[in-house]
């Protein structure tokens, strides 16, 4: 169940398909929204052929698209579409993805496509999750940029469940999902200028209560606009996915602060995970804070302001 609107096939020529630039075909995908939903897919031939120089003995190919996976419940509907479509193409045309079992190639690809081609300026760990994920286990990924350290079962007496808020997500370009990692990278800009000698290249290199004590003191500014953003950094703010709206004004300090402190949440989950055995289920006070940590990332999603009344509603009747 996804868009009524949207046209349920979709047919170009896969010459004039692949003489086109990135900007160029996302510009041509953009035009008809009925049709958006296949630079996801036909993005990847794209893709294929340009970075990977993929050819199609036949000039022409058939994809047929099914899927229990649900659209727009930010569960990464769209990376799976592409790390599926991709890797069929790969193997139609010979292709071999670099590196252990080639998923992280592929799921960086894929990540090039929905960037470049579908014009969602989204990060990688959906990808990479739809790439190197394994049943009933956590993938622990580190984002520096696409680094997995492990897959982390599930111990036994825990479950994962999803239920559904009856909100719409989306990480497209009109989505706020874009004014909040520019707003990161921003943040990372000013940092790197008020303190070079620290030479951050993520802001996970960062430790919280370096960064909560700059939030006080004003060394990192809670917003920022992005006129006065650009007078005082002329060389921009080192993201080519997505761009700076002068009149907008931008939350730098949830924006900035989110990383640093979900990175050191995530970490410590990841531990007390790896800790548990089979016959050493993680314990009651373990599990509970584990629980206090979910409900602090939530929040802290919330404040970069990516979440919705739905989700908090939920949130708060599970609390």
């Amino acid at each position: 169940e996804g868009d009524h609107h949207r046209a349920e096939t979709f047919t170009c020529a896969m010459d004039d398909l692949l003489r086109l630039t990135y900007d160029d075909a996302r510009e041509m995908f953009a035009k008809d929204p009925n049709t958006k939903w296949a630079a996801y897919i036909a993005g990847t031939l794209l893709v294929l052929a340009t970075e990977k120089r993929a050819k199609f003995d036949k000039r022409d190919v058939t994809i047929y698209v099914g899927s229990d996976v649900p659209e727009g419940k930010g569960v990464s509907s769209s990376a799976a579409v592409e790390v599926a479509a991709m890797y069929a193409l790969a193997v139609l045309s010979n292709v071999q993805f670099v590196g252990d079992e080639g998923g992280r190639e592929l799921a960086m690809l894929c990540q090039l496509c929905e960037n470049r081609v579908a014009g969602a300026p989204c990060g990688v760990m959906d990808q990479m999750t739809s790439s190197l994920g394994r049943e009933n286990h956590l993938l622990a990924l580190l984002c520096r940029p696409a680094e997995v350290t492990g897959h982390v079962q599930v111990p036994r007496g825990m479950k994962i469940v999803g239920i559904d808020s009856g909100v719409r997500h989306s990480n497209d370009g009109g989505s706020d999902y874009g004014a909040v990692r520019c707003a990161a990278f921003m943040c990372r800009a000013v940092i790197n200028k008020a303190w070079p000698e620290l030479g951050i290249k993520h802001l996970t290199d960062l430790e919280p209560h370096w960064f909560e004590a700059q939030l006080v003191n004003g060394g990192v500014p809670g917003f920022t606009t992005g006129t006065d953003f650009l007078a005082s950094h002329p060389g921009g703010h080192g993201d080519d996915v997505t761009a700076i709206d002068p009149v907008k004004t931008y939350a730098t300090g949830a924006c900035g602060g989110h990383p640093v402190r979900e990175h050191r949440r995530v970490t410590l989950v990841r531990d007390w995970l790896m800790g548990c055995t089979e016959t050493s289920p993680m314990d009651t006070p373990v599990l509970s804070q584990v629980g206090a940590f979910m409900y602090q990332s939530h929040r802290s999603y919330g404040d970069c302001g990516l979440g919705s009344h739905g989700t908090d509603r939920l949130v708060d009747l599970c609390e």
